[in-house]
């Protein structure tokens, strides 16, 4: 199955970038909605506090798109992504380890930067600059979607 999989692809840095989005897609927007009551219940905090810290989060997501639209039209989006899926990680192990909710709450919030940086558009941006054919392109893109959409399964 794995291989049938892979002979979608055209190139293996399209598997590559699927496969990366999947990940961050399932650590960065789609681990908390799950782990959010487990949270809660492990340690009394309110499902409230947390959900709206998510919120807020996504509001910073929405409002760092035009930042990184920039950086991805000065071609600086590769690096970005890079950084900025450490950023995420880094946040990722305070909440982890964190046992203050206010720090778990600031570090909620501050994935929305990581995100904005990470999750789809500037993935297609990089895709877009470095694939010549734009129906080829185009393709590659939605391959990434469907591959990542399946994070929404684990």
């Amino acid at each position: 199955m794995f291989a049938k999989l892979c002979s979608l692809f055209s190139s293996d840095s399209i598997l590559r970038l699927s496969l990366v989005q999947l990940i961050l897609w399932s650590c960065f927007f789609y681990s908390f909605s799950a782990s959010i009551p487990i949270i809660s219940v492990e340690t009394g905090w309110a499902v409230e506090n947390l959900f709206t810290a998510l919120t807020f989060s996504f509001l910073l997501w929405a409002v760092s798109s035009p930042v990184v639209g920039y950086f991805i039209d000065v071609g600086m989006s590769s690096t970005l992504i890079q950084l900025s899926i450490f950023f995420g990680a880094i946040l990722l192990l305070i909440i982890s380890a964190s046992e203050s909710e206010y720090i778990v709450y600031a570090c909620i919030v501050l994935l929305g930067i990581p995100m904005a940086f990470t999750l789809y558009e500037p993935f297609f941006a990089l895709i877009m600059r470095i694939v010549p054919d734009s129906k080829q392109a185009s393709e590659s893109i939605l391959k990434i979607t469907h591959i990542a959409g399946m994070a929404s399964l684990f």
